[in-house]
């Protein structure tokens, strides 16, 4: 039996990795144990096949998993005599795996977008579980000799369902910051009828998740269901400046709170064009009132069309890569890019009325600042081969999990 790799020991690369861009895992048109299959074994195998290959991909996502599960339960019972099998059974499981997760992104952008939401969020977690329980439940059943390059796949979508969990917890995070500094009858961001330093007494804490999910992050070279590494990375830790300056904000250091900030737009500037700051941030003192009506008019037109996309969750033969992408810069675009417009308008003009405050500049100090990071553990489902058939044991949670998601 072999064991993953404890948080904090990710794998290396090797010869024998997966890259990015080679999830979902194909099955080979011809499997030399195909004739000791049974007929219905032979049938499921040629469905999915044709689900993978995109035959049919309009099909209902849990539809398609449930395909899916149903061949890995034909064969099973028969991968410790046959090698060949083995490695089917592995491929075909960690697909499983992969599609668990696609949905729960899904979920997750689907949840952002909508003011109630947090069932939306539970199913979204629950199928991480899932998809995290099935890789374990992989590592636990191969052989002495399995196939090193899934072993090691295994292993590096493993991290990555952990870091797929704490951005599911910063997103939901950042949800409830919106709706704490929007106005209820417009959705817009509203800093003026809201009180801003009671709105986000819980920003130290979010950034702490920014901060624990990043160093989770750093710790994996080969990335499969993320976006481009960079993109995260940048996105969290320019996160991390911004829910830190609202803290800093608090506390009334508004020159501090200002150079945190600014220090977030040069984090973002790394996947988000600077323009789309606007040149208010780190050059001119205010922010134009036609800019910030602006900005506040193009995040309540997005929230409105985001709400009307349909609800179905179609099954995707192929990978989308993008999807991490999709909904970072969707939250950049309806939630952060507004808020830094509109903190930099409010800190500078707290600050040249009340405090007079430099502005700290120091990139060190200002990094010296960051919090340690909390990391919140994901426990995968258990499950059980029982009665012919993979089933829940039922979910494990603790406290960091029970807090949020």
């Amino acid at each position: 039996m072999h064991k993953l790799s404890p948080l904090g020991s990710a794998p290396s690369n090797s010869n024998t990795e997966l890259h990015k861009g080679e999830l979902p895992l194909q099955i080979p048109r011809n499997l030399s144990s195909i004739e000791s299959l049974s007929p219905n074994a032979a049938y499921l195998r040629d469905q999915v096949r044709n689900l993978l290959m995109g035959k049919d991909a309009g099909i209902d996502a849990l539809l398609g998993l449930e395909t899916l599960i149903s061949y890995a339960n034909e064969i099973f019972p028969f991968i410790n005599s046959d090698v060949n099998l083995e490695t089917e059974w592995l491929s075909v499981m960690i697909d499983i795996a992969f599609f668990y997760g696609d949905l729960a992104l899904m979920l997750m952008q689907k949840a952002f977008n909508k003011t109630e939401s947090g069932s939306i969020w539970s199913s979204s977690g629950e199928y991480l579980k899932k998809g995290l329980g099935i890789l374990q439940f992989c590592e636990s059943n191969v052989s002495e000799k399995p196939d090193h390059r899934l072993l090691n796949l295994i292993i590096e979508m493993s991290f990555e369902f952990q870091i797929l969990q704490q951005l599911g917890v910063i997103m939901l995070s950042l949800c409830k910051l919106r709706n704490s500094l929007s106005n209820e009858q417009s959705t817009e961001l509203d800093l003026q009828t809201n009180d801003l330093k009671e709105s986000t007494s819980a920003s130290l804490f979010y950034s702490k998740l920014c901060i624990g999910c990043h160093d989770t992050a750093s710790q994996i070279k080969q990335i499969h269901m993320l976006a481009q590494k960079r993109e995260v990375m940048s996105f969290l830790e320019g996160t991390a400046y911004l829910l830190l300056s609202l803290d800093q904000f608090r506390k009334d250091e508004i020159g501090t709170a200002t150079g945190l900030l600014h220090q977030s737009v040069n984090c973002y500037s790394h996947f988000v064009p600077r323009t789309k700051f606007t040149s208010t941030v780190l050059s001119t003192p205010k922010a134009p009132m036609a800019t910030k009506e602006k900005m506040r008019n193009k995040m309540h037109n997005t929230f409105l069309k985001t709400k009307q996309k349909a609800n179905l969750l179609p099954f995707k033969a192929r990978a989308d890569n993008n999807k991490v992408s999709e909904i970072i810069n969707d939250v950049m675009d309806t939630f952060l890019i507004p808020l830094v417009i509109l903190l930099d308008y409010v800190f500078q003009q707290t600050n040249s009325k009340l405090f007079f405050q430099p502005v700290e500049k120091d990139s060190a100090v200002l990094k010296s600042l960051l919090p340690g990071g909390v990391k919140p553990d994901l426990k995968g489902i258990e499950w059980v081969f029982w009665e012919g058939r993979l089933q829940e044991m039922g979910p494990v949670s603790n406290g960091a999990e029970q807090l949020l998601y």
